[in-house]
């Protein structure tokens, strides 16, 4: 059932942000990890509804520590930086039942299942750096496609988020946030593996 209700509130939520862009800017919208960390929990959640819940736990681990980012990082960084924009007149809607689902509603949800319905199989500690693989394909392709294809439509920057911006930070400390998110990745799934591990072994 949660699974449905992942994969189902994941399309609604890309749907509404489709909708919500300008014509011009929906083709850059997948330049956002928030959306495409959510198309991958839809896609995982989809997948396990149709093979009945084929067991993939690492890639399992990858899905909600990457969603959970999505929402840790809207929280606590994104949240308060567009309140601020909006205290200084800047127009920034973040009332949107699509920002609610995409940030709060899958992400919760994916955390839930992680721990409601455990792997039969414990995940060994060394897989744990698996759940890097898509944040660092993203990065890699958010800095070439600024590099080969300049501001993002809609925006003054090819940056999608500030704290990547390379133009305005610098190598050195582009080179600290993302080490500091990967740091933040490893801790995350330490944690889900952890929990699962035990709460698994408390209901037992």
């Amino acid at each position: 059932m949660l699974h449905i209700m992942i994969s189902v509130l994941a399309a609604i939520g890309l749907f509404g942000a489709f909708c919500s862009r300008e014509k011009g800017c929906r083709g850059a919208m997948f330049a956002y990890y928030t959306n495409l960390s959510n198309l991958l929990a839809g896609f995982y959640s989809l997948s396990q509804c149709l093979t009945g819940g084929y067991d993939m736990p690492a890639l399992h681990l990858a899905v909600v520590t990457d969603i959970a980012l999505t929402m840790l990082i809207y929280a606590f960084v994104l949240s308060p930086e567009y309140r601020k924009k909006q205290r200084e007149g800047k127009p920034i809607d973040t009332h949107r039942p699509d920002t609610y689902i995409l940030h709060y509603a899958v992400p919760l949800l994916c955390i839930l299942e992680w721990l409601l319905f455990p792997s039969g199989a414990a995940l060994p500690l060394h897989t744990i750096p698996v759940v890097l693989v898509f944040p660092a394909i993203y990065c890699a392709f958010i800095l070439l496609r600024a590099k080969k294809r300049g501001n993002l439509p809609g925006r003054h920057t090819p940056y999608p988020y500030a704290f990547m911006n390379l133009q305005k930070l610098g190598p050195a400390r582009i080179v600290r946030n993302f080490t500091a998110v990967g740091a933040l990745l490893l801790l995350l799934a330490a944690g889900f593996v952890w929990m699962q591990s035990f709460i698994s072994n408390f209901l037992s």
